[in-house]
């Protein structure tokens, strides 16, 4: 009986495949479930900003003759169960305006951008006559752990809510 050469055994030699498939099997199942898990966390994390703005606007508009601007920051972060969420608060396009005194009013245009108007005229651009708009705007970080951070945002997770308040 002659012998076969090493590499000619090897070659018809079946057993292990198994294992070997099984291994590169698991690691693409691997990649895929943490790749789900990245965008399951990111889509929750927003959820949970959207949802703290949306209870903090509705704070607001419960107390919209005195609201507490200056509360609704740490209001947003205690619903969001984030103390690094970053909220930003502004009144007819313009950051630190808010007050519950002498309200001027404004326009809301179609671009998010407001238009000084005397309030109870109607808009020309709306129909809707002229009031006094609370914008509340909240970053978040979020780091993935598999999906490439272009795909999820760049890292970042901005919402914004506008409400009128008057």
């Amino acid at each position: 009986m002659m012998k076969r050469p090493l590499l000619k055994r090897f070659r018809k030699d079946e057993s292990g495949v198994a294992a070997v498939e099984f291994a590169l099997w698991s690691v693409g199942l691997f990649v895929l479930i943490a790749a789900g898990l990245d965008f399951g966390l990111y889509y929750i994390t927003r959820s949970h900003v959207d949802e703290s703005l949306s209870a903090t606007a509705i704070s607001a508009f419960d107390a919209r003759d005195n609201v507490a601007f200056t509360t609704l920051p740490s209001y947003a972060r205690a619903m969001a169960n984030d103390n690094a969420l970053a909220v930003s608060v502004s009144c007819n396009g313009t950051a630190g305006s808010c007050t519950n005194l002498s309200r001027s009013c404004a326009c809301l245009n179609a671009d998010r951008s407001f238009t000084a108007q005397s309030c109870g005229t109607v808009c020309s651009a709306s129909g809707t006559s002229a009031g006094y708009y609370l914008t509340l705007d909240a970053n978040a970080n979020y780091s993935s752990v598999v999906v490439p951070s272009r795909l999820v945002g760049n890292g970042q997770i901005s919402r914004s809510i506008t409400l009128r308040l008057e």
